[in-house]
């Protein structure tokens, strides 16, 4: 890899990664960071060159999100959640197999040799992490999900009961949350 001033990890190292480091002759190459504010990360993500997510099983991925939406480019395992969040290998993101540590080291070679391949990603990643995980993008996907999953239960009751609501007002809101059964507009009691 080319020369990299430091190695910052968002983790607080164990003894077994303290040894390691040692025994590479890597401590003064490795900074650990932990406990820090929302500002303090979003200002070491947005100075990073690359954040790395080489996970073998990732669920959402928070971090890689936070990364992108900081316009750093990420490379990470194509594990888990992450080909999800970060879409297409190539694109906002550079995807490795998982464990796979050549393909590691290449993708973050092309990336830290190639200032024009992290910025374009970068600013792919930004696009990406704001048009779909930003508050406003997150609450209307949310409420596309509920009135699926409202209208999907219109139809099973309209299917059982002769009752059910009319499928031709399926989107008057206010009027089909009033129109299905009582508990399953106020959810469980309390005694449930």
């Amino acid at each position: 890899l080319p020369e990299a001033r430091e190695l910052v990890l968002v983790a607080a190292p164990g003894e077994r990664t303290r040894r390691l480091l040692a025994q590479l002759g890597l401590e003064d190459r490795v900074r650990f960071v932990s406990g820090v504010s929302d500002a303090e990360l979003a200002a070491l993500l947005a100075s990073a060159q690359v954040a790395c997510v080489p996970s073998r099983y990732e669920g959402f991925s928070l971090p890689a999100v936070e990364a992108m939406a900081c316009g750093t480019p990420v490379v990470a395992s194509r594990a888990g959640a992450l080909p999800e969040v970060l879409g297409e290998d190539g694109a906002a993101a550079r995807l490795v197999p998982p464990g796979d540590a050549d393909a590691l080291r290449e993708a973050l070679r092309d990336l830290l040799t190639d200032p024009e391949l992290r910025r374009r990603m970068g600013a792919a990643g930004r696009e990406r992490a704001v048009a779909r995980f930003d508050w406003s993008a997150v609450a209307v996907a949310t409420t596309a999900a509920y009135r699926g999953a409202i209208a999907a239960h219109a139809t099973t009751v309209r299917d059982e009961s002769s009752d059910g609501p009319d499928p031709e007002r399926i989107d008057d809101d206010a009027s089909l949350v009033t129109r299905l059964p009582a508990a399953d507009r106020t959810g469980p009691s309390a005694d449930e």
